[in-house]
């Protein structure tokens, strides 16, 4: 018999943060063109977004890292200040009414986030919400304890961040829904017990979450 939901783990980006994926690439693309596949595969090659999203390497590392092998493979030399603008690019919006919605969620429930993300998008989604809702505390407003991956050094779907939230936040898997729009995120939930919600991209979770907790409650 499954216990009664008392806790909620949301995903960040295409959940709560629209997102546009492909935007990034199209904006490297402009600013690298012929030189983007090379350079990106070089990148990718020594793992350097999956450290950056761990918090293995700084932020000033990652982007010399770029700007590095843009020298050596195209002879390009690129701004930092394009390199942040191109990488923010699949950030797009977090509506109003979703965050509200997401603070009446914490009356009735214990309100976490896990998100696979790094400083530099981090700080768009606190200027963004600053500058247009004049929020200045998302990650205690709306969630009772964040989890980012960049800084507590896990990312999904490995199984170790599932564990590590749920000792750090003393809640059992089973009371616990997990949303997330990527279906290897979820599997990596279900190996640790947590019920899940594979979010289809393009909907509104206020629109859907309701019913799924319903059906489970």
């Amino acid at each position: 018999m499954r216990k009664k939901i008392k806790n909620l783990l949301f995903d960040l980006g295409n959940v709560i943060v629209d997102l546009d994926l492909d935007r990034t690439n199209r904006l490297f693309q402009e600013l690298l063109g012929e030189h983007f596949t090379p350079i990106f595969q070089q990148l990718e090659k020594h793992d350097l977004f999956h450290q950056f999203e761990k918090g293995l390497i700084s932020e000033e590392t990652f982007i010399w890292n770029i700007q590095h092998a843009a020298q050596n493979l195209a002879n390009l030399r690129l701004n930092p200040v394009d390199i942040i603008r191109c990488w923010n690019g699949m950030l797009l919006h977090i509506p109003l009414d979703r965050l509200e919605w997401l603070e009446t969620l914490k009356e009735d429930y214990q309100v976490f986030l896990y998100s696979n993300t790094n400083s530099i998008h981090l700080l768009w989604v606190n200027n963004f919400l600053n500058q247009h809702y004049q929020i200045r505390d998302f990650s205690t407003r709306f969630f009772h304890k964040p989890y980012y991956s960049h800084l507590i050094h896990y990312r999904k779907p490995d199984k170790e961040g599932y564990e590590f939230i749920l000792q750090d936040a003393n809640i059992l898997p089973e009371e616990t829904f997990f949303i997330d729009d990527n279906a290897d995120n979820i599997q990596g939930a279900q190996s640790v017990g947590l019920q899940t919600y594979l979010h289809p991209i393009g909907t509104e979770i206020m629109d859907v979450l309701n019913n799924e907790l319903q059906k489970i409650n």
